[in-house]
């Protein structure tokens, strides 16, 4: 508790509390971090360089084809006033698996004190059948109005045997589906990515942030030079 405690108080000093020799350059900056979960592990460099340190999975999740979900990490930081923590997709990850991280890179603001959850998205999709089923149902549902703005009453309406059976068609393929291995290789077609705890999901970077302050002026034209083009101006090959 009094080393907790201790580095309480240095994570609330300026510039926050000083990095040991294993810390590398003279560059490093110390954040505090809490573990808000049981057995979750901490961010680490892989290998000394490294830009980014690899952050865990601190539960088990399937993620199905077409299925965004939101993976918690069980740690909760104190960023330093003037920097941010950016959260960034591996590599391996990306190449291996269909698996993205949609708000790449997302941004961990200096004053959130919540858990870090990662976004991944599984970019499989489902079968034509299974989306076909799927489109039948949201039609079935949404065809029925919500009178009232009753929604809950138009979707218990709405949600007859036809409905339940495309349901009960995307459940059966769901559980079709292979699992695919996060380490690879990549495989075609849809299938469940079974993320588990411990699993290392993405990679989180520490970056200065300036604070900008906006001047207004008459035109940004009279300052430096328009130097044009934009939007694939320059082309597509390069030149020798």
């Amino acid at each position: 508790m009094a080393d907790e405690m201790t580095g309480a108080a240095a994570c609330d000093a300026p510039g926050g509390m000083a990095c040991d020799a294993a810390g590398g350059a003279a560059g490093c900056v110390s954040v505090c971090v809490e573990r808000c979960r049981e057995g979750v592990a901490m961010p680490q460099y892989a290998r000394a360089g490294d830009a980014g340190m690899d952050v865990c999975s601190a539960v088990d999740m399937d993620i199905v084809p077409g299925q965004t979900a939101l993976i918690p990490t069980g740690l909760k930081f104190a960023i330093p006033a003037g920097y941010e923590i950016q959260v960034r997709p591996r590599s391996g990850l990306s190449l291996k698996t269909a698996l993205r991280l949609p708000n790449s890179p997302g941004t961990i603001d200096s004053g959130f004190r919540g858990e870090l959850g990662i976004i991944v998205s599984n970019t499989k999709l489902p079968s034509r059948g299974a989306r076909a089923a799927a489109a039948d149902m949201v039609g079935d549902i949404a065809g029925g109005g919500c009178a009232g703005g009753d929604v809950a009453s138009a979707l218990d309406r709405r949600l007859d045997a036809a409905s339940l059976d495309s349901l009960k068609a995307l459940e059966q393929e769901a559980a079709s589906y292979p699992v695919c291995p996060l380490g690879g290789p990549y495989v075609d077609g849809p299938c469940i990515y079974g993320i588990r705890k411990g699993d290392r999901i993405a990679q989180i970077v520490l970056k200065a942030v300036p604070t900008m302050k906006f001047v207004e002026v008459r035109s940004v034209d009279e300052i430096g030079e328009n130097r044009g083009g934009g939007f694939g101006s320059t082309g597509v090959r390069a030149s020798s």
